[in-house]
């Protein structure tokens, strides 16, 4: 059937969250923050590793930075929820400002990390005590584990300044435009224009979490889940040829945390690069994924996933795009990816330009750049030549003839 034989596929972006902090220690037994929880400081290596997985893959990491234990001004006086220590807060019990310089000089020139906005130290605090575990939200009472509410707008954007001031001073060369909620977000407040609001404040455009169950646009920014726990947040050493395949119907954003691509011998960092480079190409040769190239590309693509409307009438496959453009979502129109298997091939199409963008051994991803229309047409056809085409070990995109 031909529904079998078509589909527009998940984008897999790999997301790390946590990259940005001076030391890993959890130390919350002492109200300090959870950290990376790989006990020892991060290096240099550490920032390599992720740059090489990104180039390896020929993707932009996402990469959400906690910059707190970078603030060398020592701004976080101003916000007594911010730290255990309050006004009392000194950044000189974790910050080596020639090592930072040197992650700083590093971080202006890679290619294949983006930096993301995350917060300052990731938790929150009520006269010196950790009270819980996200940023941006208050539990009842200041009371550990209690239920949870949006923190005033007022708090929200003293924190948000706080951010960009440290990430300013540093001269960091990249603009931010994705965010992911330290530990989530609580309950449905994500889906309200509350937070998305004040994020577009800031020039935020994407936003990705765990705990979402769908895919929402709020005040322009395209909101998505998770859809993917790589490994536990603090674990490290991993093995990635012990790790299972994903399921494509339920692929999509890889949500991992700094340590899990580390090892505690940092020297060792790169030991693991073959395989996990060989496991998340793998994914990429499953029908139904497509490796993205950075996180607008999978914001996008996600969206189309799950809002798209794709059917057969008349002999086309017809794809119904109304639905994603109401949405009002930032940067649209945006190319549009489908997948056939092989022993098909589109004929022609109507409402974009369609291209090849990737051959694979049982298929092939077209790109779609759309014109102003809503709705695209493809004809389909037998194609016997595709048992013979030449798989392409990175990307490129090839008009159709």
């Amino acid at each position: 059937m031909l529904t079998e034989q078509i589909t527009i596929p998940a984008a897999l972006q790999i997301v790390i969250d946590d990259v940005g902090w001076m030391i890993g220690n959890d130390m919350r037994w002492e109200d300090e923050p959870s950290r990376t929880g790989i006990p020892r400081r991060h290096v240099l290596a550490d920032y390599q590793m992720l740059e090489e997985l990104g180039k390896s893959l020929d993707m932009k990491l996402l990469c959400p930075f906690v910059i707190g234990e970078w603030d060398r001004n020592n701004i976080l006086r101003r916000l007594p929820d911010a730290s255990k220590f309050g006004r009392d807060w000194d950044s000189a019990l974790y910050l080596r400002s020639d090592e930072a310089a040197t992650f700083r000089d590093f971080l202006n020139q890679v290619e294949h990390i983006e930096i993301a906005l995350h917060g300052l130290l990731h938790d929150r605090w009520h006269d010196g005590k950790l009270v819980g575990p996200r940023e941006f939200y208050v539990p009842e009472g200041n009371i550990k584990n209690a239920p949870e509410t949006l923190a005033p707008e007022n708090v929200i954007k003293a924190h948000l300044d706080a951010f960009f001031e440290i990430y300013d001073t540093w001269g960091f060369n990249q603009t931010i435009r994705s965010f992911a909620s330290p530990s989530g977000s609580y309950g449905d407040s994500w889906k309200t224009d509350n937070l998305a609001r004040i994020l577009s404040e800031y020039g935020i455009k994407y936003w990705c979490n765990t705990g979402f169950d769908e895919c929402l646009v709020r005040n322009g920014i395209i909101i998505n889940k998770k859809d993917i726990t790589l490994a536990p947040w603090e674990a490290y050493d991993l093995d990635p040829t012990a790790m299972s395949d994903f399921d494509p119907g339920q692929a999509g954003i890889v949500g991992g945390h700094w340590p899990n691509f580390l090892k505690f011998n940092p020297a060792k960092n790169l030991d693991n690069l073959p395989s996990w480079t060989e496991f998340f190409r793998r994914q990429g040769e499953l029908f139904g994924i497509i490796l993205a190239k950075d996180f607008s590309f999978a914001s996008h693509q996600q969206l189309y996933k799950n809002m798209a409307e794709l059917h057969f009438a008349d002999g086309l496959c017809v794809i119904d795009l109304g639905k994603v453009d109401n949405q009002g979502a930032a940067e649209m129109p945006q190319p549009i990816y489908i997948s056939v298997k092989k022993g098909l091939a589109p004929k022609f199409c109507t409402g974009g330009l369609l291209e090849i963008y990737e051959y694979h051994r049982e298929f092939c991803h077209y790109r779609i750049r759309r014109t102003k229309e809503t709705i695209i047409k493809i004809s389909l056809r037998p194609d016997d030549n595709t048992t013979s085409r030449k798989v392409h070990p990175a990307r490129e995109s090839v008009e159709q003839s």
